[in-house]
């Protein structure tokens, strides 16, 4: 990870545990923008930009092997 988790927005921190909950049984994560928004209350736009901003520095989900 590029940043320290505090350099994060509010949003971005939630977003990611928000993933963490979701994959926390090796499940992988399988969501669009579309629903992102929904989930975290946000526009279409917003959310593609903030999941965009978290892939480019580092915060992504790695394919997980069984």
């Amino acid at each position: 990870m590029s940043k320290a988790k505090y350099d994060l927005s509010v949003t971005q921190r939630l977003f990611l545990d928000y993933v963490k909950f979701k994959t926390h049984n090796n499940i992988p994560f399988f969501m669009g923008n579309e629903k992102i928004a929904d989930a975290l209350d946000l526009t279409v736009n917003t959310a593609k930009i903030m999941v965009n901003t978290l892939v480019r520095d580092g915060y992504k989900t790695e394919d997980r092997k069984s």
